[in-house]
Formats: structure tokens, sequence, C-alpha cells
């Protein structure tokens, strides 16, 4: 069917484009002229492999029942092919859903997971057989509306318990078993599963990595026999992780003190703020100083936004000291940069998961940093703090590095607070431990140029 101009299929279905082919099979969208309704027709030429396992595989596809497998409509052959008449899908697939969208929101990588692992649970018992689906990929599921459908459900993708089918799988998601010859089992498509959440967690919020990080790996473990016995059994210990949730400290409070006043804390708050959120971090900046400089910023800014009390400009939201005589509802946010300035209470930072020193440029200042920081330094654990060496270089953060005897961040000169660059992105992706999560983002894009 190379040219798809005016070709009428069984009386009914004229076909109007390819959509996708593979290694065995074509599939095109046509229209069912009776019915007026989209269809997506599976070409299989005959002879690629035999006919009767074709057929029998086509009849188990009839069966499946599920909202999200697309429906098998009818099976269809002549002298050359035969014909899979299946639900059209029309979305964009996961991989290009997440390409847009950058970030996945908690609920929505729950309710993914969720989908994914019912019709996986659904594959393994809705015959006397389990059918497993190893060639699990994003681009094998398609999203229409936040619902996932499982596609592609070809000859070399499905299989049951005698393995007398050639799974071709892939690489990447694929178990490890399916190319060292071993036999296929539950486990297996468990595995695959564990290895697409894992895919899905570049995504998503580090509060929901932390959480569901540890039953991922167990489903992924090499060894079968380590992993989950079901699908079942794996979904019910990742939504486990989440319901403990409620015990687990899920905002990042982040603290930033000066050495001394004017060494640039408020103007490096905010543009750690304004970065988190252009990589899709929800931050909020709390001022926690009294120098009001956020109200006297946004007054001279004329498309800054306030509202109820946050003030809002490009990619930065931040909540001015209004003083103890103002109440502001409850906000929700996943980090809070919380600028203290020069004034800070060594109990009170006890409180805050991390802890970013700023010391000035300059030499001659490190003596009153030193004398500064240095109940600070004492008193608090040292995994919590950084040291940022604010508009310096590698040769200001010297002396820094040596005297603490820890790692120093020069940050350069900032033109413009409010705007993200890739530079202060790969800063603050590595101050904030976010560059592990922001590479396999980053990969992905590369993946899809």
């Amino acid at each position: 069917m190379s040219n798809t101009n005016q070709i009428i299929l069984f009386g009914k279905y004229s076909i109007i484009k390819e959509l996708g082919h593979g290694a065995y099979s074509t599939v095109y969208l046509a229209k069912h002229l009776t019915l007026d309704v989209l269809r997506a027709i599976k070409v299989m030429p005959k002879g690629n492999i035999e006919d009767s396992s074709i057929l029998s595989e086509a009849k188990l596809l009839k069966s499946l029942k599920h909202k999200g497998i697309p429906f098998i409509f009818d099976i269809e052959e002549d002298n050359d092919n035969f014909y899979l008449i299946e639900e059209y899908i029309c979305g964009d697939t996961l991989g290009d859903f997440l390409l847009h969208q950058k970030r996945l929101s908690s609920s929505l990588f729950i309710s993914f997971c969720k989908q994914l692992g019912d019709i996986f649970t659904y594959l393994h018992t809705a015959r006397e057989q389990p059918i497993f689906y190893q060639d699990l990929k994003p681009e094998h599921i398609y999203v229409v509306n936040n619902q996932l459908k499982l596609i592609d459900f070809g000859l070399s993708n499905l299989n049951s318990l005698d393995n007398s089918l050639n799974l071709l799988g892939n690489e990447e998601f694929s178990a490890p078993e399916l190319f060292s010859g071993e036999k296929i089992t539950i486990q297996s498509d468990v595995y695959t599963l564990g290895k697409l959440f894992e895919y899905l967690l570049g995504f998503v919020e580090d509060s929901i990595y932390q959480q569901s990080i540890h039953s991922i790996y167990k489903a992924i473990d090499f060894n079968p026999t380590c992993r989950y016995e079901t699908v079942d059994e794996f979904l019910n210990a990742l939504m486990a992780s989440f319901n403990n949730s409620s015990q687990m400290h899920l905002i990042k409070k982040i603290a930033v003190v000066g050495a001394s006043k004017g060494c640039g804390c408020t103007h490096f708050s905010i543009s750690a703020t304004s970065c988190l959120n252009f990589l899709g971090y929800n931050a909020l900046y709390f001022e926690k100083n009294n120098t009001n400089a956020l109200l006297n910023l946004s007054n001279h800014i004329p498309n800054s936004k306030e509202n109820e009390g946050v003030i809002s400009y490009k990619c930065f939201n931040g909540l001015p000291n209004y003083g103890p005589g103002i109440k502001i509802d409850s906000i929700s946010f996943q980090y809070g940069i919380y600028d203290f300035g020069s004034s800070f209470s060594v109990h009170e930072l006890k409180n805050y998961d991390l802890i970013l020193l700023i010391f000035p440029r300059g030499e001659w200042l490190f003596n009153d940093a030193i004398e500064n920081f240095s109940p600070l330094i004492s008193n608090i654990n040292s995994n919590k703090l950084k040291f940022i060496c604010n508009l310096g270089n590698s040769k200001d953060s010297l002396p820094i590095a040596k005297f603490f005897k820890a790692p120093v961040f020069p940050y350069d000169y900032d033109s413009d607070l409010f705007l993200s660059n890739q530079k202060k992105e790969e800063f603050f992706s590595q101050v904030l431990q976010l560059e592990g999560r922001k590479k396999r983002f980053l990969d992905f894009v590369k993946r899809k140029k």
C-alpha cells in the first residue's frame, strides 16, 4: 500500500494515511465508510510468521477487554495479508507528552503508575496463562486526556508461559533474562514496569523520587527471584510509600544566611527561587529579614503582581515580611527559600534541611565572615551546610575552602535575577543536588532530537 489514495479495504474502510510500521506490520489510519468513524488497521504480510500463529494471536488480542488496551473490532485476511481492525488512539505518546510537559505532578505520576500496573495485572490474570508484554517503552504508551493506552500488541511483544514465540524487546526497558534466553515470567514484566517507572522519576518532584525509588529498585533487581512476585505486590509497595508520606519531611526548607550586611543574600535567594520555578520545581521565597527589600523591589517592577500576599514576576514567587500583625493563609510549595540576611538564630536554623552560607568576595572580609559564621558551623550538622562565594570565582573561593575544608561554590555576577540561563541552572542543580534528575531530563531531550 505504498500509495494510499482511494484504497478501499473490504468495501468499507477507506485508507487515509500510514501511521507507522514495525518489523512485522504496518499500521494505517482508515475511515469506516458506513459508521463514519476512524479506525487503525494493522496490516501483517503473510509468510513472515507462521499463519496459524498470527491467527491465534489475533484472536487472543480480540478477546482482551480493558480500557487501557485498544479494542480489536475485527480480523480480516486476503491472499497477501492479515488485517487487525483496531480502535484508533488519538493522543501523544508518553515520550512526546513528557517532552511538552517537562514535569509530572505527584498525582499524575501515581495515576500513571496505577494505570500501567492495572493493565499488566489484567494481562497476567485475564486468561489461564499470563500474557507477557516485554516491549514496553514510551513510544508504545499513548496519553489521551491523562488516560494511558498501551499499544503495539504485535507478535514480537506478546507471549505466554510456553515461550514459544521469540520476543524482541528493547534493551532500555526489557528484562535482562529476555536477552540471555532464560524463561520469561511475571517477574520479567515487573522489571519492565519498574524500568518505565524509573524513567518517569526523571520528571517528578524530588519528594516523590525519594519516596518511590526503594520500591522501584527492588522491582528492577537483576535477579528475578529478588523482585516482587506480582505486579500487584509491586504496586502495593509503591503506593504504601506514598501513603506513609505524612510521616516524611516532604518540603525542602532552604535557609540563606549572609556573613555580613550587603553580601547579596536577597539577590541570591530571588535568583534561586526563579531558577527552581523555571526548572519546574514549585519554589517560594520567604523574606525572613527586616529590610522590606521585596516590597521595595516590586514597587519598581511595573509588571509584578500580588495575589493573596504573594509577589509574582516572571518565574519568581515570593512572600514579603509583612510582620507579625498580618497573617497569610498556608501556601503550597515544594522548595522554600528563606532569606535571613545576616540576622539569624542558630536554634531556628536547626529546623532547616539545607543552609546556604553566603560569603562576600574579598579576603579583607574573610575574618568577619569566620567570626559571624563560627557559632553556626560549630552547632549545625555539616551535611546541612553549603558554602557560597557570592560574586566570586574559583580564586576567591579558595581561602574559604582551605579554612573550612569543604567545597565552595562560586556564584558569578547575575545581571538579571528573574531570568534563568544554562549557567544558573547548572549551578543550582549542583548546589541543591538536582543534577541527577535534571540530567535524566536533558538526556531524554537529546534522544528526541
